[in-house]
């Protein structure tokens, strides 16, 4: 499996990334996770085709995780898609979703391909390819779900989404080699941080050690950290001791 960022900013981009947004890729079929702007270009550049996306997840619906949707649906049928499209998410999520779609009258386009919106819940598993997806309520200002990706029932990759620490998911999960987290800021804001929904680059390590990470991956920084990045990968070294990489744009990564 490998996966690309599109982006890794907080809700403000920062200079050289988008928002937050993840690639995962499978034997040339693709899962787009939350929708930045450009997303079909930034797809393209990394020489991955758009029609080749299977599902779009959106793990929440705060603006910076969806508002690209309409703009990458449209491109796609530009481009002559034509086969179906799922659209994953919880309840609030999709309501958000398909309240875009209507408002853009994309299902009014002529030839425009099938979506189908389809409810996701924590603790269910979704099949994808020879993978599986076990989705994951997280700890946000609003309904949000992450997942871990499982392959013969081991723990690949975790992906956090918007959240705060949750110490619960190591038993629950089990070990996991990637883990990729949220870490907005820095303990020295943790507790407002916290309080917001959000993660500092010690919680994140904190999830990362709970899950027996071999490597963890930050993102989803807050905007006044930009020229501080380097400090989120020593503190999260502080509760963490395997690999922690800060990612970049638009370049692929590979488990093996």
């Amino acid at each position: 499996m490998r996966f690309a960022f599109l982006g890794y900013s907080g809700a403000v981009q920062l200079k050289g990334s988008d928002n937050a947004s993840l690639l995962l890729e499978r034997g040339g079929e693709g899962l787009l996770v939350d929708v930045g702007g450009g997303a079909c270009g930034k797809l393209r550049e990394l020489g991955f085709d758009p029609q080749n996306l299977a599902a779009v997840l959106i793990t929440h619906g705060h603006i910076d995780h969806i508002y690209g949707l309409p703009s990458l649906l449209h491109q796609m049928w530009l481009l002559g898609r034509t086969k179906p499209l799922t659209i994953l998410g919880l309840p609030a999520a999709l309501d958000t979703a398909e309240r875009l779609v209507e408002l853009f009258a994309l299902p009014e386009k002529k030839g425009m391909f099938p979506l189908e919106f389809r409810e996701v819940a924590p603790g269910e598993v979704y099949s994808w390819r020879d993978l599986s997806l076990r989705w994951v309520a997280m700890e946000h200002s609003v309904p949000t779900v992450g997942f871990q990706v499982l392959q013969n029932s081991q723990g690949q990759l975790f992906y956090s989404a918007d959240t705060s620490y949750c110490p619960e998911l190591g038993p629950v999960l089990g070990p996991t080699r990637v883990v990729i987290h949220e870490a907005a800021t820095l303990e020295e804001v943790g507790e407002a941080t916290r309080s917001k929904g959000h993660s500092t680059a010690a919680d994140a390590g904190r999830c990362a050690r709970d899950l027996a990470a071999e490597t963890l991956y930050l993102f989803h920084f807050d905007q006044v950290y930009e020229s501080r990045l380097a400090e989120f990968v020593r503190e999260a070294a502080s509760t963490f001791h395997g690999a922690i990489l800060l990612p970049e744009a638009l370049k692929w990564y590979t488990i093996t």
